[in-house]
């Protein structure tokens, strides 16, 4: 009898400890479970949160100034998922890009300037309001299934690039678009909009701001190079760039430049009579050179900087071509 009882209570311990090694195993995998719903439903709020945030600008300035912006959070200018208001006007030093699929909406109430490109991604919007004012220096694409809605004006300095007019949907006035480039429909020319002579005969003060703007993106092409003893700078005219002057501008630290030669340009374009400047006395050893070009009110466009190097011999293999 001691011997079957003694057996009985060892296999009551075993259910015993098999039991809670059970309930054990049972609360961790419940703790597991429960720690993963609720990391992904915080993350996802959180995503959701960011992606439903809505930005103000309420004061003039540049896109990337804190006081420009409700609450002096500036918003993203690329892969952007929010909804942006314009309230004020802004001036956006660089292109802007809405993320494809975004379904947000950048309304213009006031005026905003982007010296770049703007790309809306498919289901990605745009609103001008009545008295609104959107200017694009460069070019301006739109991916199908986006809303363009139009009661205010957009002025585009480069072209107007979209999938097939079926695709995208343009609420609005049609004049009130105006480009001064191109618009094309799946890589086709089509007739939409008014073109650079109509915004200048109906806006003259907005043609030569979006002008101005699309002429600073135009590259400058400009070379610099060491032959025999002399720094020999060239450039090539931008067809219908609007400058009034070109300067060639030197630097022995690539930071702090001098002016050469400043060379007057001709109407509507930045041909000269010269196109070709040389340094009689290039400093030993490493110098910068750079093309700068001044346009109506003092506006400035630069190229890249070229790096020669004056050893003392007759050709230098650092020199390049900069834009």
């Amino acid at each position: 009898m001691g011997s079957k009882r003694s057996i009985n209570q060892r296999v009551a311990v075993k259910r015993q400890l098999s039991f809670q090694y059970a309930v054990a195993a049972g609360c961790t995998l419940a703790v597991v479970i429960g720690t993963g719903i609720f990391a992904y439903l915080n993350l996802n709020s959180q995503d959701s949160l960011a992606s439903s945030r809505h930005f103000y600008a309420v004061k003039s300035g540049v896109w990337a100034d804190q006081t420009a912006w409700e609450g002096g959070v500036v918003p993203p200018a690329t892969n952007i998922e929010h909804n942006i208001e314009i309230l004020d006007r802004v001036v956006r030093k660089g292109a802007l890009n809405y993320r494809r699929g975004s379904g947000k909406t950048l309304t213009v109430k006031d005026t905003l300037i982007i010296e770049g490109d703007l790309t809306l991604g498919n289901k990605s919007n745009v609103t001008v309001n009545e008295g609104g004012v959107l200017m694009i220096a460069g070019n301006f694409s739109v991916a199908k299934n986006s809303e363009i809605t139009n009661y205010g004006m957009i002025a585009i300095g480069g072209d107007w690039k979209m999938r097939s007019l079926a695709k995208v949907d343009y609420r609005g006035d049609s004049s009130r678009l105006f480009h001064l480039g191109k618009v094309l429909a799946d890589n086709d020319p089509v007739q939409f909009g008014q073109t650079a002579e109509d915004l200048q005969q109906q806006h003259a003060a907005i043609y030569a701001q979006v002008k101005r703007s699309n002429d600073a993106l135009q590259p400058i092409f400009f070379t610099a190079t060491l032959q025999q003893g002399e720094v020999v700078t060239q450039w090539k005219a931008i067809p219908k760039a609007t400058y009034t002057t070109v300067a060639i501008e030197k630097s022995t630290d690539g930071m702090v430049f001098n002016e050469l030669a400043v060379i007057a340009g001709e109407a509507n374009s930045m041909l000269s009579a010269q196109s070709r400047f040389v340094d009689a006395n290039p400093s030993p050893g490493m110098s910068y050179y750079r093309l700068k070009r001044v346009g109506p009110d003092h506006y400035l466009a630069y190229s890249k900087l070229i790096m020669v190097a004056n050893w003392g011999g007759a050709l230098s293999e650092n020199s390049s071509a900069g834009q």
